[in-house]
Parts: structure tokens; C-alpha cells; sequence
């Protein structure tokens, strides 16, 4: 059975606690989900915690196993938001592709 869900919809989930800006999160077809977030916080142990606190009503697989976390925010100028302030996914991944791959590959070491 193929487990999918709709990642806007828990994206909007998380930007419903102000510590977080922008949020993309990014797992197809990989064994978890990253966040990858636009937040003043640099804890990425405290940002893993309040984002799981806010998927507890999303299937268990759906939890955040971790963050990337950003300053810089996503606008149009930086070619990550459309003139209509929709997220550019494949851009935003692309932006912080080497962040993801040593994610994914410090998760495979622990």
C-alpha cells in the first residue's frame, strides 16, 4: 500500500504556530519527511518538536525527522515564490538540495 498525502495540507498545519514562516516539506519517496522552514529559530531539535506537535492529527509517518532551517526569506525577487505568492516546490528543492541529500544521509548513519 502506497501512503500519500497531500504535503499542503500538512504544510499549512505548521504555519499555524507563528515560529514558523514559510514552510516546504519535502519526502517522496523517501523513508521520512524534512521540513524545510523560514523561521528566526535555530534549534533544529526544538523546530522537529513543535512542527510533530502540530502533525499529532496526521498519520504517524507523516512526522517531521528533520529540519532545515532558514533565515532568508522566500519571495519573488529570489525566484522561490510566483508573482501570485505560490511556493515554487522544484526550486525551493533544488535551492536546498545539498542539505537534503546530507539529511537523508546522516539519517542512514544513526
Amino acid at each position: 500500500m502506497v501512503k500519500k498525502l497531500s504535503p499542503q495540507d500538512a504544510e499549512f498545519a505548521l504555519l499555524h504556530d507563528p515560529m514558523f514562516e514559510q514552510v516546504m516539506l519535502v519526502g517522496e519517496g523517501r523513508p521520512f519527511p524534512i521540513l524545510i522552514a523560514v523561521t528566526k529559530e535555530t534549534d533544529e531539535d526544538a523546530l522537529q518538536k513543535r512542527a510533530n506537535d502540530r502533525l499529532s492529527s496526521f498519520p504517524r509517518w507523516v512526522r517531521v525527522r528533520r529540519v532545515i532551517a532558514t533565515r532568508e526569506p522566500w519571495d519573488v525577487d529570489s525566484g522561490l515564490l510566483t508573482p501570485t505568492l505560490k511556493l515554487k516546490r522544484p526550486l525551493v528543492f533544488k535551492r536546498f538540495a545539498e542539505q537534503i541529500e546530507a539529511a537523508y544521509a546522516n539519517a542512514t548513519r544513526t
